[in-house]
């Protein structure tokens, strides 16, 4: 049953936002040298069909990953409705290989050993493909970019810097998206809010804590906070980092602070977090597998009143569909259908250093996704086509409205979707094509779509909301980390270092540890990793300029 509400959980939340697997990555390479391969006069192309068409129709072959959407049985990936937009686009034979995500890594090493490479890969494993470029196996597309108006209305100049790669650029980055909410946050539960607080939000820690207590007294099985963990990589608090946020010092995470980027591990409102989350735990509040859930388990949890989440604001709305849409499932979870974020505390804690640091920040207009074009491909100026067509107004149309008289009618010169068929299987996979524009565009289709689902009342109240970490994360400016790559010197400790603050921090919260055996090992912790925060500090100074032009605000922190 498990998997079946997983998929589901999918499904939905990539018809209605944005597809879950294309997280943006904070370790972009970041080099703004040109590149010089010289691409055909045919490069130009712009509008939605290219300038000057080639009469002959070529073969090209192109490996890709589904983005958690895998094209349904019955459909064939190289003669469909929407790839042959792209096909007649470009005028080429495409032949598509279409690999499930969570085996594309696996099947793209391989493909890269062999040097039997297709003239086309996209993949969201960017890492080995750079450096495979780097030896030779794809070109530089710099000056196919500089020709090409159609890919320059949704891939700026900027976002092609953050993807280069040693001073080339090797790769086409997906774009977050031009409508994509901004900024992160902590969101609540109406329900819960109506029945054991009047309906009033609080507006200080003490006073979500106290309705915490309120719905445990009501519900002893209740888990009012929970979180989940990717032992692996030390990450926690997982979507539960809703204190840690308030605090401004969330696990796993950096800051900039008197011009000097530290581990907020090493920082004393980390430390007065824990105390915090200590008693909730011992309290009963805080879900005593937070360390041990992985996401199945979390999702889960939630059905059992949690008040708060932590999330990205590109991910309410579809939540908030999701939820209404179970209604009368097996996985029904409609009653957590409504929900907002939740404006600034009143007032914070007096441990916390500065507000900002609380505040969700803008995230990288790039997404952790990459098109490349072989540097044996016989007919790269084609190749570059595909992209195009990929990214044309055609394409997008048919993905995210479909036909009138079909998929949408028009009234009052206004365009009504009918959810329900967009939303049909046989559909909905082709978002998995929206590889430039992003998963989080067709948004004016989709906002329609979540309208019908939730009703005017319930989407104003949840899109409403959306206000607020929109605000802060003005305020705080690009995230840092979302656009620079992790320097050469940390990222073998890392990982490492991740683990272990991870583990002390689960220890400390559940007794395992005293606090005073927690402060050993923050001083522990900077006797080994405190390099890390200098490398990063080290990068920043080095490329302040460039990231001030990307809006990164902290540089000046």
């Amino acid at each position: 049953m498990r998997n079946r509400v997983f998929k589901a959980v999918m499904v939905l939340m990539c018809a209605f936002a944005v597809v879950a697997a294309g997280c943006a990555k904070g370790n972009e390479a970041v080099n703004t040298s040109q590149g010089s391969t010289s691409p055909s006069a045919s490069a130009g192309n712009t509008g939605d069909s290219p300038s000057a068409t080639p009469k002959e129709t070529v073969e090209l072959t192109m490996v890709m990953q589904n983005a958690g959407l895998p094209v349904p049985d019955g459909i064939d990936p190289n003669n469909n409705e929407f790839i042959n937009i792209v096909k007649e686009y470009a005028n080429v034979d495409l032949k598509m290989t279409v690999n499930d995500i969570g085996a594309h890594a696996g099947k793209l090493n391989l493909i890269l050993a062999s040097n039997n490479l297709p003239d086309i890969v996209q993949t969201n494993d960017v890492d080995p493909v750079n450096v495979a470029a780097d030896q030779g196996a794809f070109i530089d597309l710099k000056k196919y970019y500089d020709n090409s108006e159609e890919i320059q209305k949704w891939i700026t100049p900027a976002m092609m810097d953050m993807a280069s790669y040693k001073g080339h650029y090797y790769r086409l980055p997906m774009a977050a998206g031009k409508d994509l909410p901004q900024g992160s946050g902590n969101y609540v539960r109406k329900d819960l809010l109506d029945k054991f607080n009047g309906g009033k939000t609080p507006d200080t820690i003490e006073g979500y804590v106290e309705v915490m207590r309120k719905i445990k007294e009501a519900n002893p099985n209740a888990t009012p906070l929970t979180a989940y963990a990717d032992p692996g990589a030390g990450s926690i608090f997982v979507g539960g980092n809703v204190f840690f946020q308030w605090y401004g010092a969330s696990p796993n995470k950096f800051r900039v602070q008197d011009g000097q980027v530290v581990s907020t591990f090493v920082l004393p409102e980390y430390r007065a977090a824990v105390e915090l989350h200590k008693q909730l735990f011992n309290e009963g509040l805080l879900d005593h597998n937070f360390a041990t859930n992985d996401w199945g388990k979390w999702f889960a949890a939630l059905d059992k009143d949690a008040l708060l989440i932590f999330d990205g604001a590109d991910q309410l709305m579809a939540l908030a569909a999701y939820h209404k849409i179970s209604k009368g499932t097996e996985a029904d979870t409609s009653f957590r259908s409504q929900i907002a974020f939740v404006p600034k505390l009143a007032s914070y804690p007096a441990v916390v250093k500065d507000q900002k640091y609380t505040y969700g920040k803008k995230g990288s207009p790039i997404i952790w996704y990459g098109l490349y074009i072989s540097s044996k491909s016989k007919y790269p100026d084609r190749a570059w086509s595909v992209f195009e067509g990929l990214a044309s107004d055609k394409l997008n149309e048919a993905i995210y409205w479909g036909r009138e008289g079909s998929e949408y009618v028009v009234q009052d010169g206004k365009r009504i979707p009918d959810a329900k068929k967009l939303l049909d299987p046989n559909r909905y996979w082709s978002i998995h094509l929206s590889t430039i524009r992003g998963f989080a565009a067709g948004q004016e289709s989709k906002d329609a779509q979540q309208i019908q689902v939730l009703g005017q009342e319930d989407y104003d109240y949840s899109h409403d909301s959306l206000k607020y970490p929109a605000e802060m994360a003005e305020e705080a400016g690009v995230d840092m980390f979302a656009v620079i790559p992790v320097p050469d010197e940390a990222k073998v400790k890392l990982p490492e270092s991740n683990i272990f603050l991870a583990a002390a921090t689960v220890d400390a919260i559940t007794g395992k540890i005293t606090m005073e055996q927690f402060d050993k090992k923050v001083e522990e912790y900077k006797e080994k990793y405190g390099f890390i925060g200098e490398a990063y500090t080290k990068y920043m100074n080095e490329h302040k300029e460039q990231l001030e032009g990307w809006g990164v605000k902290e540089v000046n922190w």
